[in-house]
């Protein structure tokens, strides 16, 4: 099993950036009218620096991810109102019974942007080489739910005579449609980029894809990127879908602050507000907050003899109870985070506002557990947590609630290149784990933490009832009894306490009032082929 860290670690890297991380489909709004020769320069994307990759079975953060995610298209795309997978290169999705193979119609009618057809086969082609040892990539992990033998993906078969793309998964999945909207699912133009000695040198030559923009030029490792409306897109499902901005600068920064400051200076047209401005950055400019498909959690180690174990349960809802978030997204994110009341955050679809009866902050309670649990425990609770970011401001706060119920912390702030190793190994008590949603579905957070054998399940919680559950919903077809389902694997996770959520982040965007409609997917993407400018 290959371990998704990375869709912790670019984020715990640059916390203070107010950015998400993690990549998946395109939203689906109405297309804009091509309003003529215009551009843009986005002080948003690259605030942080360049990206390690654009090519769509490498990248992993939202710096990539973003131009990703205009250079290409997939077979389906999320609905922006919805949270839906809805079809987009394929024509239509077909399951059989079980939802444990799947079959795709894709569209003939789409093109890369070299002019050559976008085939079964690019897709076939381009899972297989995302997910290989080859190319190493961060985002393999995605496709483990596909059948494999050593490393093939032989439950991936391409009929281009019959425009089919067939899909044989490891078990049933009735969400796998989300799945496929990630960019790693992205077509590959495989008579191009199997010749090349070294697959990972595709994106710093003549990269082409299938989406509503292209390169203008070839892209250098370290430097921004420019990006020119492609004049040949297919044009989405209805054949209207177009970009209505011809270019668009991807200026690389030093650090948000600076971004920022250009921004005022009047560089460019959008930027992130710096952590601590928001409330005056959107008191003087227009802008978007946007929640996101991101909680903060901290996890509890279930083997730990002090909070671990059913013997503990009290103690951990004690902890969970006592925690003001109101206090932390004050003192970390100047307010403009939301106070999270369980782990699946608004937006993936199922959501919930009353699965948690202890992600509140209530003193009362807190010492109600704390009387059943016996009392404080006698020895210091070490809370772990990345030295970099806002961290030391929210576990500051954290510190300070539970001195209020008498439960002393230590805070031990790790090596951000070595915190997510720590976790793995069980070297904690109680951790941060800030958690980001390849794709809005229920299954995206609460199993890959939770289950027994979860890829990040980094607490080693195990529950029978939980996991049963969780299976169960994987292989149910009706989506509203699917959702019941994870809602209960939810609540019972709550019930043992396994871990407590804080809060859930949101992008924090501020633009000028020369470009409109500026529409922000949940996954922190600016939809760029859906804004306009009226200057």
């Amino acid at each position: 099993m290959r371990t998704p860290r990375s869709r912790w670690i670019a984020r715990a890297a640059v916390a203070t950036a107010g950015l998400t991380m993690i990549a998946a489909g395109c939203g689906v709004t109405t297309p804009a009218d091509n309003a003529g020769d215009s551009s843009l320069v986005d002080l948003y994307t690259f605030a942080a620096g360049p990206p390690d990759h654009i090519d769509p079975g490498l990248t992993v953060g939202l710096e990539g991810a973003q131009i990703t995610n205009l250079l290409f298209d997939g077979l389906t795309s999320i609905d922006a109102e919805t949270g839906e997978a809805v079809p987009w290169l394929a024509d239509s999705i077909t399951p059989d019974d079980t939802g444990a193979e799947w079959t795709f119609q894709v569209r003939s009618e789409a093109t890369f942007s070299d002019g050559s057809p976008v085939l079964p086969s690019d897709f076939a082609y381009a899972w297989q080489r995302a997910s290989s040892a080859e190319l190493a990539s961060d985002v393999a992990y995605l496709f483990d739910v596909i059948a494999d033998t050593d490393g093939e993906l032989t439950g991936v078969v391409a009929d281009d005579d019959a425009g089919t793309l067939t899909v044989t998964l490891e078990r049933p999945f009735f969400d796998f449609p989300s799945v496929v909207s990630h960019t790693a699912f992205s077509p590959v133009p495989k008579d191009q980029v199997e010749a090349l000695a070294d697959q990972s040198s595709w994106e710093h030559g003549d990269m082409v894809g299938d989406g509503p923009y292209k390169l203008a030029s070839s892209w250098k490792a370290g430097e921004g990127i420019t990006l020119e409306r492609n004049d040949d897109y297919w044009g989405g499902p209805d054949g209207s879908h177009e970009a209505s901005i011809d270019t668009i600068e991807f200026r690389a920064s030093q650090d948000v602050q600076s971004a920022y400051t250009d921004f005022q200076a009047g560089t460019g047209e959008v930027a992130a507000i710096p952590p601590g401005q928001f409330m005056n950055a959107t008191d003087e400019y227009d802008n978007v907050v946007q929640p996101l498909l991101q909680v903060d959690l901290f996890v509890f180690n279930m083997d730990d003899a002090v909070v671990g174990g059913e013997d503990n349960v009290e103690l951990r809802r004690a902890i969970s109870s006592a925690i003001d978030r109101t206090a932390l997204n004050d003192a970390a994110y100047d307010g403009a985070y939301a106070e999270a009341t369980g782990v699946t955050p608004p937006g993936v679809t199922g959501y919930r506002d009353d699965v948690c009866d202890t992600c509140t902050f209530d003193q009362a309670k807190a010492g109600d557990a704390l009387s059943e649990a016996g009392g404080a425990p006698s020895e210091s609770i070490t809370l772990s947590y990345p030295s970099s970011g806002s961290y030391d401001d929210i576990v500051t706060v954290m510190q300070a609630n539970l001195a209020d119920v008498d439960i002393d912390v230590t805070l031990d702030p790790i090596d951000p290149d070595v915190y997510f190793d720590t976790l793995f190994e069980g070297s904690f008590q109680l951790a941060i784990l800030p958690w980001a949603y390849d794709y809005p579905v229920y299954d995206g957070g609460i199993s890959s933490l939770f289950l027994t054998d979860g890829e990040a399940n980094v607490g080693r919680y195990s529950n029978p009832e939980f996991d049963a559950l969780v299976e169960e919903a994987r292989s149910t077809a009706d989506a509203d009894t699917r959702t019941d389902l994870y809602q209960q694997a939810e609540r019972i996770m709550f019930d043992d306490q396994a871990a407590l959520v804080t809060l859930w982040p949101t992008s924090q965007i501020v633009h000028r009032s020369s470009v409109d409609n500026v529409v922000v997917s949940p996954i922190g993407f600016i939809e760029y082929d859906e804004l306009t400018t009226n200057s």
